[in-house]
This record gives C-alpha cells, structure tokens and sequence, in this order.
C-alpha cells in the first residue's frame, strides 16, 4: 500500500476514534418515561396503591360522615369485603398493600384505643395487630412479599416525636431513622423484597413540604434529592417497588406552570416522568389551563400508580373576581407506562 494512502487510513481512524470517544463521554439524557391514563370508573371509591397483579387497594364509605373502609378491587372488577379492625367501626385506614393481597395500615384512632398497625388479608380474613413497645401509638405504612412491615411509631412523652420502625416475624420490631441530620421525626413509607426501605425525615419545623427523603438499603443511608428542585427539603417519594425504583416529585423552578415535576429513581439516576394531563375548559378570560392532578401513590414493578385528577367543566366568578370552578370532572385512574418511553 503506497505510504501517502496509509497514512490518510491511519488519521482518519484516529479521528474516528477521538470523536467515538468525546460522544461516549458526553452525558446521556435521561429517558422521559410516558404514562397513559386509565379511568377507575367505581367512583364510590378511593384509591391507595396497586400491586404487580393490577390489584388496587381502595377505600370506601360505608357510612356517611365516617371513616372509609379499605378493600381491594381486582383487575376484572371483583372486589374483596372491607376489611376493618376487630372491635373497632369506621376505624381502619389502609396504606399499602403487597403482592399477596395484604393489606397494611393502622386502627384504633377513636378515644378509649391504642392505635396500632396492622397487616390483613381481606379475602381470607387473616391479620395481624402490630404495637411498638412502649409507644403511645403505631402506624403502618408497607408491607412486603415476606410480611415485613415498615411504618413509625410516637413517643409516649412526646406526641409529636415519632421514628421509623422495621418488624419481621424473625427479628421482631427494631427502630430506623436517619442518623446524621439534626432533623424532626421519621417516617417510614415502603419496603421492598429486598428489605430496601424509602422514607422520609421532617425538618424542625414539622412541615410536609420540607422534608428529607431518603433509601436505606445494605446499611446505608442515601439522600433522594433531584438536582433540578430547590433544595435538599424538595424531594418527596410517593411510591417504591421490588426493582428498588422510586416514584416522587420534587418543587422546583421548572415546575411553576404543572405544579410539582414527576420523577422515577432508579440505581441514582433520575428519569422525568409525564403525564397526559387534560385541558380545562378554556377560561372566560382565555386563559388556557390543564386539569390538576393529585392523590398519586403506590409503583409497582411494573412502574404503575394511582392518582386523581379535577378537570373544570365550566368557570365562575367569585366574591373575589377570581375564576373559580362551577362544573368539573374527578376521575380517578392507573397510570400505566407507554411501551418504549418517550
């Protein structure tokens, strides 16, 4: 090969390879993860979460101006009895539920009870009463595939300080909290097969909308904190699943228009999530909106969830001369993910 066209071969490889090198270098964007919505249509009923099998745990009024009941509703409409603490009435709230059909949540808020977690199945019928030791009172908050169940439980002196507990059948109740900020109380909010457990720990000045969020797993602590949202107090976890992914939302400057911005977490990185939001009728004034959405909790493996969102129909004026309201829509629904991403 003539030396001047060896020499052409040899830069150009060169070349190839400083450019294959600088894109591989450059950061990869995240993928936005779409959902689809799919309309609950029993409006009798709230959801809670949703677990692998497409079975959604929800609540339900059984007597006007009491305490809803929580059951669960299958993917083919079948639901299960409401399931309510024994000895107590319109006294049980439901949290989670995981992939054997348990429910986890806490009862015995009325006065003369002790409120106390709980894990019950209401198609067998099956439960189980859980109380720290010593406290004034235990909430449940997850449950897992081997019925470990995470929540937080009140100090007897101090209403207000609370901490995270772990009980297994095993090992029995311990405590978990986040050691190293000089925060407020813990809570617990998910546990996974795996034993990772989400939660969150409150600022001093006991407010939800600052709050520390965290993962604990392999006896560590990390910080959940997304890098677009205020601060390290933004960042809220709203579901957790078995493949150690986390479902949230943060506050922060892009987040004016849409009210706080969707993530999903996945091994420390960070993927936008979005969903197909639906117009409000457009206002008097002209002033196009989209309808608001809230209630969104649970992520299961299959990265769906539960919300809600209020869609006007029609707009009024109040004493005010503010726009507000006359007619709506509140649908309930599945957040199911579209195939491929984006």
């Amino acid at each position: 090969m003539p030396q001047k066209i060896s020499n052409i071969i040899g830069y150009t490889a060169l070349l190839l390879l400083i450019a294959a090198s600088v894109y591989s270098a450059e950061p990869r964007q995240p993928k936005t993860l779409s959902y689809t919505l799919v309309p609950i249509t029993d409006q009798t009923t709230t959801p809670i979460a949703i677990n692998d099998n497409d079975v959604v745990l929800v609540e339900r009024q059984l007597v006007a101006q009491a305490q809803a009941a929580p059951l669960l509703i299958n993917k083919r409409g079948k639901e299960s009895p409401p399931w309510q603490c024994p000895g107590t009435v319109n006294d049980t709230v439901g949290e989670n539920l995981n992939n054997l059909n348990q429910i986890v949540g806490h009862c015995g808020h009325q006065p003369g009870f002790t409120t106390m977690a709980f894990v019950a199945n209401p198609l067998t019928g099956a439960y189980r009463l859980l109380a720290f030791p010593g406290a004034a009172a235990t909430w449940g908050f997850g449950v897992n595939d081997a019925g470990s169940v995470i929540g937080f439980y009140s100090n007897p002196t101090h209403a207000l300080d609370s901490h995270g507990f772990v009980w297994d059948s095993v090992n029995g109740y311990r405590t978990l909290d986040l050691p190293f900020l000089n925060g407020g109380p813990t809570r617990l909010l998910g546990i996974n097969n795996a034993g990772a457990v989400v939660g969150f720990t409150y600022t001093d000045l006991l407010v939800d909308f600052e709050v520390h969020s965290w993962i604990y797993e392999g006896g560590t602590f990390t910080t959940i904190q997304h890098p677009d949202a205020f601060d390290e107090l933004s960042t809220f976890i709203q579901g957790f699943n078995n493949n150690g992914q986390i479902f949230g939302s943060y506050e922060g400057p892009g987040c004016f228009q849409s009210g706080s911005c969707l993530f999903s977490w996945d091994d420390g990185k960070f993927s936008p999530v979005t969903l197909p939001v639906p117009d409000n009728a457009l206002r008097p004034d002209g002033v196009a909106t989209k309808a608001t959405i809230f209630g969104l909790q649970g992520y299961n493996d299959n990265q769906e969830f539960i919300g809600t969102y209020f869609q006007t129909l029609t707009w009024k004026l109040n004493e005010y001369g503010d726009y507000v309201s006359a007619t709506f829509n509140l649908v309930d629904f599945i957040a199911k993910p579209v195939k491929g991403g984006r």
